[in-house]
């Protein structure tokens, strides 16, 4: 798996996998913990216009397995102004037969992440749903932020039903 990275990003040599350009702008790529994977930056390029190649950072995960093989990656945005004494990570918390979920965690923010096949139901701690993909935000102060649901009739948080429908919504947003 290659992330190929704009011409200009940099490694920030005090928060790994952080690349920022000149003005401390850029990304980071956060993966699950303990993914077992190997990681490497190497020198590429890109091509900004046909016919032209520009040196740019890569960032390759490896490994070699049987398949089904995933990787889990996350993208972030990136300042200057980012305290990389917060130590955001992103964690699996479930694995069942066809859902797996993982949580991110900042300093100010938790979300969880549901990720389904099938349209079967599926129950994951006070979460349960049947849809394809679930997202979970709420700030550090246990106050509920958002929730987004794709491909899926239903949505409850402790038994309490949060989203219904007869037929299965292709993406719904609920916003506090």
């Amino acid at each position: 798996l290659s992330w190929h990275l704009a011409p200009g990003l940099s490694m920030r040599e005090s928060s790994p996998n952080t690349f920022v350009d000149d003005a401390g702008r850029g990304l980071r790529i956060f993966t699950v913990d303990g993914h077992g994977w190997s990681q490497q930056l190497e020198q590429g390029w890109c091509a900004p216009a046909y016919g032209r190649k520009n040196p740019a950072s890569v960032l390759r995960f490896s490994t070699v397995r049987k398949l089904p093989a995933e990787f889990v990656t996350l993208l972030s945005t990136s300042t200057r102004a980012d305290r990389d004494n917060t130590a955001p990570h992103l964690r699996q918390v479930s694995t069942q037969d066809d859902m797996r979920a993982y949580q991110f965690e900042t300093a100010d923010e938790a979300h969880s992440m549901f990720f389904a096949s099938g349209g079967q139901p599926w129950r994951c701690g006070v979460w349960s749903s049947d849809a394809e993909f679930l997202h979970f935000c709420k700030a550090r102060d246990e106050a509920f932020q958002a929730v987004i649901c794709c491909k899926g009739t239903r949505v409850e948080l402790d038994g309490h039903p949060i989203i219904t429908s007869p037929t299965p919504i292709e993406q719904c947003e609920l916003e506090v």
